[in-house]
């Protein structure tokens, strides 16, 4: 079957030449069609069963011929109109940037709102336009976007531009087609991967006004100073003229210490908050090195260095505080464990006892102490004519000098005045320091130890006379708290247990020794000049044995803060920008392109169909037009060829076409 022509003075393409107005084809009204058989459009040979109506019913032929002659309309299809701007697709790129405002505006609120104080109702109304957002953007971000992209394609279709192109911008106005249509098609290009990008934004936006704005208690980070007791930085042995002075007060320290409940004495810190410092062979012994030379103190059981621990002052109670510092303390390695010789069980330089502290060193030579080799001490203990349980302990005695990582845990609100400090590692200092074989007791004379030894031997009150002194009983882990303590076998005791309880028992006696004001006082230092306690100590040991460092210090808002996440508050507004500079490009494309909209419009099928008998003369109708226009007529995408041996599929009415068949053959 040829295509269909319109009148017999038509060309071949079916179109007259010179006619103000085209007449559809119907049947003639004088001669109705009785059954299908009767039109002259149906294909002789037909497959199609017959038919209930003809081509055009004489309602709808009559309402083409109405509607081709009333010229008094201008919205009449067939009246011959000028081609202008449609104000109401303008007006519509307008409200399409107005809605994407209220995104922007959410926006720049959260960001005023960043740094404030949390309100409650506030909160609750930004939470609400958070989530609508999450909602709503995606739906105008599509209905912009995909608007835009139908204007530019009317363009391109306007202007002139290859099929490809046209298919590929006119399928790509949702996310599935800009990523699919490039498949379909087989082509790969740069418009194509503009226009996923584009796509890609709409979540972005949505997710970006969930995760724009929300409340948090601020950490604040800042350097504050803290000062400490620097023992490395005392250039010679401590000045203990006033140690007399300091002898029952010392004592009471040092014998608290010592009869201590457990837990205060493998605390991290003394009773005063002092912290103490773990004892690095202990933890050599027991634990692998990390980075650097590290060792972390973990666990309950940590040995230290001494029963108190080293003054520090400034730290704020507010937050946690991290800082280094450099120190020392006296180490004793002990290596030989027997009775005591008989020359020394009944008097040493003319004393006697049950406890005694002495350099191994002859008695009536003269003591001198070699930088290259640490110098050993005795320890005696339950010596005299009553004692019955002797022993002679040897050990070396060296200055460990240790590097540590402090931290300092307290309260996040100034309410509250407690904190907590303890080493989080400690190792062997990498800084220039005189010899450990010269420890501050022994150097440059022993004049300062004859005075620290005999105190020490002092302070060590006697419990009873099977277990000896409070210091012996420590030495031996003997609990003195019992009703009856039992005296221990100390040649059995183990000596690196041995080693390190001594080590605590002259750190303990040493730290207290030289500043026992700046030890009780606790993590409060007076103002200079306001001394309270030990005004004699304060006159001994000054304040210039304190050395300064910077800490840091974190602490937590007690009040929620609204913190805005810069990273999706710039991607809301980026995204809300695309949607409105669409809005514009659309505009501007608009205002350009004057031909009716006929993209993606089943309508537009119709238009110009040979196989329709319709008018062509309603080129100027849009698609909803044109829609609106045909809204009741029938079409049929079949053979409209049947009669044929080879058929040919295009767009008629099913009563001028059969459906497609399987197995038969098509142009």
């Amino acid at each position: 079957m040829e295509p269909y022509t319109r009148g017999p003075g038509g060309t071949d393409n079916g179109e007259s030449e010179v006619q103000p107005e085209q007449q559809p084809f119907i049947p003639n009204s004088s001669k109705p069609i009785r059954n299908d058989r009767d039109n002259p459009l149906r294909p002789v040979h037909s497959h199609d069963a017959q038919p209930k109506s003809s081509t055009l019913s004489e309602s709808q032929a009559q309402r083409l011929i109405d509607t081709s002659v009333a010229s008094s309309s201008p919205k009449r299809p067939l009246q011959a109109t000028q081609l202008r701007y449609n104000k109401w697709q303008l007006i519509f790129d307008l409200l399409s940037a107005i809605s994407a405002l209220p995104f922007v505006a959410l926006a720049l609120v959260a960001m005023i709102f960043n740094g404030r104080s949390v309100d409650g109702h506030d909160w609750d109304d930004l939470q609400i336009a958070m989530k609508t957002s999450v909602t709503i953007f995606p739906l105008i971000y599509s209905a912009v976007i995909g608007r835009a992209i139908r204007q530019i394609t009317k363009q391109n279709l306007e202007r002139g531009s290859t099929l490809g192109r046209l298919e590929q911008l006119n399928k790509s106005t949702t996310v599935f087609g800009a990523i699919s249509t490039p498949l379909m098609l087989k082509s790969w290009n740069i418009l194509g991967l503009v226009l996923v990008l584009i796509w890609l934004v709409s979540p972005l936006g949505g997710q970006a006004s969930l995760y724009l704005i929300s409340p948090r208690t601020l950490e604040h980070v800042e350097r504050q100073e803290v000062q400490y007791l620097d023992i490395n930085g005392l250039s010679k042995a401590p000045n203990l003229s006033s140690f007399p002075r300091l002898t029952d007060p010392l004592e009471a320290m040092f014998l608290a210490c010592l009869i201590a409940p457990v837990s205060v004495k493998e605390a991290d810190s003394d009773a005063w908050g002092n912290v103490k410092i773990p004892l690095l062979r202990s933890l050599v012994r027991n634990n692998t090195a990390q980075s650097a030379g590290w060792y972390e103190p973990a666990g309950n059981n940590i040995t230290y260095s001494s029963l108190v621990g080293v003054p520090m002052f400034g730290i704020s109670s507010r937050g946690n505080s991290t800082f280094q510092l450099q120190t020392s303390y006296i180490d004793t390695d002990c290596f030989e464990l027997g009775e005591p010789p008989d020359e020394l069980v009944y008097e040493y330089k003319g004393q006697s006892g049950q406890f005694r502290i002495v350099p191994a060193a002859p008695w009536n030579a003269t003591r001198s102490v070699n930088a290259s080799v640490a110098p050993d001490i005795h320890v005696l203990s339950g010596y005299g004519r009553e004692a019955t349980n002797g022993a002679m302990i040897t050990c070396h005695l060296t200055n460990v000098y240790v590097e540590l990582k402090v931290l300092c845990s307290g309260s996040n609100t100034t309410a509250q005045s407690q904190r907590s400090c303890r080493v989080t590692a400690i190792r062997e200092s990498v800084e220039p320091h005189q010899s450990s074989s010269l420890p501050p007791l022994m150097y440059p004379d022993f004049s300062v130890w004859d005075t620290f030894a005999q105190g020490l031997v002092n302070a060590s009150l006697s419990v009873n006379r099977k277990v000896s002194t409070y210091t012996e009983a420590y030495l031996q882990d003997i609990d003195v708290a019992e009703t009856i303590p039992l005296p221990k076998y100390l040649l059995k005791t183990p000596l690196h247990d041995i080693s390190d309880r001594l080590t605590q028992i002259m750190n303990t006696f040493y730290l207290g020794s030289i500043a026992l004001p700046f030890v009780t006082l606790g993590p409060n230092l007076p103002s200079q000049g306001n001394y309270t306690k030990y005004s004699e100590a304060y006159e001994a040991f000054d304040r210039s044995s304190l050395a300064s460092l910077v800490a840091e210090r974190a602490y937590r808002d007690t009040t929620a803060t609204y913190v805005v996440n810069w990273g999706w508050a710039v991607v809301l507004l980026l995204a809300s920008l695309v949607p409105i500079g669409a809005s514009v490009v659309s505009f501007l494309v608009a205002r350009q392109s004057i031909n009716p909209d006929i993209i993606g419009y089943a309508s537009t099928l119709t238009r110009e169909a040979p196989y329709l008998p319709l008018p062509s003369a309603a080129s100027t109708l849009s698609g909803y037009e044109r829609a609106r226009w045909l809204k009741d007529v029938r079409i049929r995408f079949g053979d409209v060829q049947p009669e044929s041996t080879v058929g040919r599929l295009a767009i008629s009415t099913p009563d001028l076409s059969d459906r497609s068949r399987k197995g038969r053959l098509y142009f």
